[in-house]
């Protein structure tokens, strides 16, 4: 194992890699940034839109009960709806990075990591 202590800072860390991959796959607005996945996804219609108008969304109640400050797409109830119903998403519950002390090479390589 490589003790960051004495080479911290001289190589990149496979685990910061890996969550700066993740994290490049999400703008900070909340939109998927790999353009490959929004390209099959069909425009949304008017008609669309107008049927999200009529579904009730309690923003204050969605924060409390997720204990965020605030909610993605401007707050915006069409947008947050769209979001959550038919456009696409990338979610990632959890991610495990296993090491194996026996394993020298560990710390050089993420091909035990598993993003779930």
């Amino acid at each position: 194992m490589i003790d960051s202590g004495t080479f911290g800072g001289m190589f990149n860390q496979p685990i910061v890699d890996a969550m700066n991959i993740i994290g490049s796959l999400i703008d900070k607005h909340g939109k998927i940034a790999v353009t490959e996945v929004m390209k099959d996804v069909a425009p949304i219609a008017i008609k669309e839109q107008k049927l999200c108008k009529e579904i009730a969304l309690d923003l204050k109640k969605i924060k409390m009960r997720t204990g965020a400050n605030r909610l993605l797409h401007k707050e915006d109830d069409i947008r947050l709806i769209m979001h959550k119903t038919r456009l696409p998403s990338i979610t990632v519950h959890s991610f495990d990075h296993e090491l194996d002390p026996n394993d020298k090479q560990a710390l050089r390589s993420v091909s035990n990591s598993c993003i779930k």
